[in-house]
């Protein structure tokens, strides 16, 4: 490709169609634009993730408020050095929570992004809760 720097999209893609020698077509895009299908969620994940689904869409967990995600009266009875650890995880989890809706929103229920998002979720639950006890809704 020559070292001029096309302005028009337009003429972008007609450049780099030249260089490649051929053009993807909308509907190719598309289909490489979806995530990998897994084939399935470990069953332990799954029901986690339609427990999670559930909250969501019932309103009990709010995606913009990380408080919804909290037992109260049990953080409430941590210690400030735990507060600070669980607010921490909060904001990762609700960003994580975010991403996994969207998926499920546009029923991406089965792929391997899924998948590894609800698993790895499942697990700092876990091992959040072994130290500070059932502090989290999910």
């Amino acid at each position: 490709m020559p070292n001029q720097d096309p302005t028009d999209e337009t003429e972008y893609h007609q450049k780099m169609s030249e260089d490649i020698g051929t053009e993807i077509k909308p509907d190719a895009q598309e289909t490489l634009n979806k995530p990998l299908s897994k084939g399935g969620i470990d069953p332990e994940d799954s029901k986690f993730l339609q427990e999670v689904i559930q909250k969501i869409e019932k309103g009990e967990i709010d995606l913009m408020t990380p408080a919804s995600l909290l037992n109260q009266n049990i953080y409430d009875a941590l210690s400030p050095e735990q507060e600070q650890k669980v607010d921490l995880i909060l904001q990762k989890l609700l960003f994580v929570l975010r991403q996994i809706k969207g998926l499920w929103d546009q029923d991406h229920h089965k792929t391997f992004q899924m998948a590894n998002m609800i698993h790895d979720m499942r697990l700092k639950k876990e091992e959040l809760e072994k130290e500070v006890g059932d502090v989290l809704k999910i």
